[in-house]
């Protein structure tokens, strides 16, 4: 995802979907205030937990920060936008603590999810929330207006571009006008807090140190203030809210708004029973297998089992009839991965009664083939949609460039451990020529000098151990949250559920990557205090030996230099393929 463009300027629409809808950079109280004529930015905060779904946009804060700043300060100036406080409604006065709208806050509505977009090659959707409609004066000419702008910004013709604004409400259902044109439309992520004012950082989520201020004036000048590099600590992932799917023909709407309850009353009551069981089955005293009451139980489990999954295939055929009626309509492709993500939440469901106890083990409830046949179809139709399609290249590429991301780590992770012990090899052979060329001096005072440096040296190998020992406990810190959250999660939310589950999976790899380091590092401080221990027994003042020394640490310098030189070599390698997969 590139989201500056040739020119060197920002992508609008990415910059609305991403950095402000996406979660990734928000304002805390008080870094974006009213001065009475303009608002003015003097700070702003990076989400790197928000960046997670976003790879690659991390390493381009630096460059991203103060362009969706420009971005802000070009929408500023447009005195569309600007409405007296007393002519707000009530409800996004609250958003705007009270004080008049201008340019840079009627983008921000994108942070508050009360707008979103959805891009496609026919053009831009704009979906806004009933109560920017209700309470801003001519809001769908604004709407207009701000998005050709951001269309603008990037170089591209705005006029080029088929724009629609639809109205939806909080829930993200398409409200339709008598006028309004019958068109799919993003759907509308959930009503944001009650005001700027209130705006927090999710619970766990790190908060970047602020990057950038402006000062927005008439003459339209905007002077950066230095700002120090984001530093960051362990991030959580937190939950942001996406504009993504398109509306559905109203009569489907209806149906799949009457199919989502019982699904969630299904995943709950099922795991409502499972905790009863496992009491129940903690009350028994196991005996054996062959113990009458664990078959008496396990056979209950399975019956149980059987209500739910009779309940669930039921629902699945009756969705099954509604899909293969929006078939033979020839809905559009986006309708139809609706739809199908219905359909797949609810197979998953069926999946999900797999149930595992001690004593009791793995009981599995068997899916119709029905069920499995008409899924198997259905799924077959799903992947070779053009939107799956290009989901899954984009995953593809995703997990590349992991890969090589991790590869680029431990490539610098060895670089830089090469380079300190060519600094250590180097010291040893400054110290050695000093010695050589000093008088004898006083044993005792050498003595002391060379116990300072094997101290220092030890020292240095311990720190690294803190700082790696540091790394495991933030991330194992961070799994633990993840899974307090992934118990209460609710059973529907599968997605989330696997979001937290790949997190958690990709921090243990991290995880067991520094214990490996540890070990190592571990190893190499014996190493290093043996050395210096032995260099403080040998400590005699003899020539030949230093001279020895010397022309040892010489050949290990030259097979460092040599050695990092090829590292860097294959460093660039690896940098230059991930740039591909950008």
């Amino acid at each position: 995802m590139d989201l500056i463009g040739k020119n060197g300027k920002i992508d609008g629409i990415l910059a609305a979907q991403v950095l402000l809808d996406g979660g990734v950079f928000f304002f805390k109280p008080g870094e974006l205030y009213y001065d009475g004529t303009y608002h003015q930015i003097r700070g702003m905060q990076a989400n790197t937990a928000a960046m997670r779904d976003y790879p690659g946009i991390f390493d381009k804060m630096d460059a991203l920060a103060p362009e969706l700043v420009n971005l802000m300060v070009y929408i500023e100036k447009n005195v569309k936008f600007r409405v007296k406080v007393d002519d707000l409604g009530q409800e996004i006065r609250q958003f705007l603590q009270n004080e008049d709208m201008t340019g840079m806050t009627f983008l921000y509505l994108f942070k508050w999810h009360l707008l979103a977009l959805n891009r496609t090659v026919a053009g831009i959707t704009a979906a806004m929330e009933s109560r920017v409609r209700a309470c801003i004066p001519e809001a769908e000419d604004k709407v207009r207006e701000l998005i050709e702008m951001l269309v603008a910004y990037n170089g591209a013709d705005p006029k080029s571009v088929a724009i629609t604004v639809v109205e939806v409400n909080a829930q993200g259902k398409v409200v339709q006008q008598q006028q309004a044109a019958q068109a799919p439309a993003p759907v509308a992520p959930t009503a944001a807090p009650a005001a700027v004012e209130q705006e927090q950082p999710a619970t766990g989520a790190t908060q970047v140190n602020s990057i950038v201020g402006t000062t927005v004036s008439d003459s339209g000048a905007m002077d950066p203030v230095a700002a120090p590099s984001p530093t960051t600590t362990a991030a959580s992932p937190m939950q942001v809210a996406q504009a993504a799917s398109a509306a559905l023909p109203a009569d489907f709407s209806s149906y799949a708004d009457s199919v989502k309850p019982k699904l969630q009353k299904v995943a709950t009551e099922w795991e409502q029973y499972l905790a009863a069981f496992k009491n129940q089955l903690a009350t028994v005293q196991f005996t054996g297998f062959s113990d009458p009451k664990i078959k008496e139980l396990r056979d209950s489990l399975a019956d149980k089992q059987e209500d739910f999954g009779a309940e669930l295939e039921e629902i699945l055929d009756d969705l099954y009839e509604h899909i293969d009626a929006l078939e033979a309509k020839g809905v559009p492709e986006n309708e139809m991965k609706s739809v199908l993500d219905l359909e797949r939440d609810c197979y998953e469901e069926l999946k999900n009664l797999r149930a595992n106890f001690d004593y009791i083990g793995d009981v599995e409830y068997r899916i119709s083939r029905r069920c499995s046949r008409n899924h198997e179809r259905w799924d077959e139709v799903y992947k070779t949609l053009p939107s799956v399609l290009r989901v899954a290249d984009e995953e593809k590429k995703n997990v590349a460039r992991r890969q090589i991301e991790v590869e680029i780590n431990e490539i610098r992770e060895k670089i830089n451990v090469m380079v300190k012990n060519y600094n250590d090899a180097k010291a040893v052979v400054e110290y050695a020529q000093q010695q050589i060329e000093a008088s004898k001096g006083n044993a005792g005072d050498d003595r002391k000098k060379l116990m300072a440096r094997a101290d220092a040296a030890v020292g240095a190998v311990d720190e690294r151990i803190r700082e790696n020992n540091m790394r495991i406990e933030e991330m194992e810190i961070e799994n633990r949250r993840l899974e307090d959250e992934l118990k209460d999660i609710s059973g529907f939310a599968l997605g989330r559920k696997k979001t937290i589950r790949d997190t958690i999976e990709y921090n243990n790899s991290y995880i067991e990557k520094y214990r490996s380091v540890g070990q190592n590092l571990e190893r190499e401080r014996q190493q290093v205090a043996e050395e210096w221990n032995e260099k403080l027994e040998g400590l005699s003042g003899d020539t030949g030996k230093l001279q020895e020394e010397i022309a040892q640490n010489t050949e290990k310098m030259k097979q460092l230099e040599q050695s990092v030189a090829a590292e860097k070599q294959n460093l660039a390698q690896k940098e230059a393929e991930l740039a591909k997969l950008a």
